[in-house]
């Protein structure tokens, strides 16, 4: 049921910027329209679907069900309202595209990706895959999740592992950076005062 009512937000939503694009269609292009929405609508219901279910080992402890069952709603929820797609992935990456930039004075688009030698723009799958890792690592990462610039080396870790075809060991990641920043919280509020 929440799944129907995530990708109806997602078909209005579509149906919002197709309709705001200017000149109004005439009957067979707006039939057309409405038929791509459709087919991209499907398109989203199934990858929602087949990317909860990515883990990338951090089912274990619990995390990856409370993103099924209530922080992925964060994401999804802005589409029933009727934003993009890309409104919505643009608003939750821009921490880490920020930090990329300042950080790691990365000059490249991260809206971008790199297939067969050359830059396309990311799909749908791509930016869900994107948001579904964000909500794992800001569920799994602790009481460190309010840090920006925390959750952005985490995501640009992740990221690195997921397209290294090396998912699995995310989840140990986060374990390990949460752990050895609980030492150093406990030590610099104890031992180190």
């Amino acid at each position: 049921h929440r799944r129907k009512k995530v990708a109806k937000g997602v078909e209005d939503s579509i149906a919002k910027t197709a309709a705001g694009s200017g000149s109004q269609p005439s009957g067979s292009q707006a039939g057309q329209e409405d038929r791509e929405n459709q087919a991209r609508m499907s398109r989203i219901r199934d990858i929602i679907a087949r990317v909860q279910h990515e883990e990338y080992d951090l089912g274990k402890d619990g995390t990856a069900k409370t993103v099924r069952e209530v922080t992925f709603q964060v994401f999804t929820d802005p589409l029933e309202r009727g934003e993009t797609l890309e409104s919505v992935w643009e608003k939750y990456t821009k921490p880490y595209r920020v930090w990329r930039k300042e950080v790691l004075g990365e000059a490249s688009d991260f809206s971008r990706k790199e297939v067969d030698g050359r830059e396309v723009e990311k799909t749908d799958e791509d930016m869900i895959r994107d948001l579904w890792l964000i909500a794992l690592i800001f569920v799994g990462c602790d009481i460190f999740r309010s840090t920006p610039d925390y959750m952005s080396f985490l995501l640009h870790k992740s990221l690195a592992l997921r397209d290294a075809g090396d998912g699995d060991k995310i989840g140990d990641l986060i374990r390990s950076e949460y752990t050895r920043w609980h030492k150093i919280v406990f030590l610099t509020n104890t031992t180190l005062k």
